[in-house]
């Protein structure tokens, strides 16, 4: 039998193996792709999680890649959730559980309350669709914030639409349901 220490162990030492595969596939993609000037400097600001050592980048070029982004109100705010959809309706995060979403022109990211993940989008009017097959994530073992983070990840399948309005965000499914708030960061 395994104690609890011995399980942590493993699971780190898996998630380490996980992201050098991710980060030597990403690099893979960039070197093999033309046309992708500064591809490194796109995956490094994909994903800022704010924490050393957890950062995810996302190329670019993987999946559909995004087109008519700049100018949605989304790219260069950095965004805080504030409530996610379940059973209940909206439920506020749980305390000292932080999940941050920043978008740029081709790619979201952020960290999901302990790993750090990214994906490309693209939107048109206020469709937002994220593209799954670009999804990378972290796997480091996360105790306290796993259940958000889980539920976080699952809403993220289900976006369809995107509204602002002043410093919210909300994220709902393509039968209008939302399932994401967000509060714009130092707002």
């Amino acid at each position: 039998m395994t104690d609890k220490n011995t399980l942590k162990i493993i699971t780190l030492a898996c998630a380490v193996v996980v992201v050098f595969a991710v980060a030597i596939t990403v690099g893979c993609i960039a070197n093999n792709t033309t046309g992708n000037a500064g591809t490194a400097d796109n995956a490094a600001n994909a994903v800022n999680t704010g924490n050393t050592g957890n950062a995810v980048g996302t190329d670019a070029t993987v999946g559909t890649g995004a087109t008519g982004n700049t100018g949605n109100g989304l790219t260069g705010t950095e965004w805080i959730l504030e409530s996610i959809a379940n059973e209940s309706g909206l439920q506020p995060v749980p305390s000292g559980v932080t999940v941050t979403l920043k978008f740029d022109e081709k790619n979201l990211g952020g960290n999901g309350g302990c790993n750090g993940y990214g994906a490309t989008y693209t939107t048109d009017g206020n469709k937002l669709s994220i593209n799954q097959e670009s999804f990378i994530s972290t796997l480091m073992y996360c105790d306290t914030s796993s259940p958000t983070e889980a539920a976080y990840k699952t809403a993220l399948t289900e976006v369809a639409s995107y509204k602002i309005s002043g410093d919210k965000l909300e994220l709902s499914d393509d039968n209008g349901k939302v399932l994401l708030v967000f509060t714009k960061m130092n707002a």
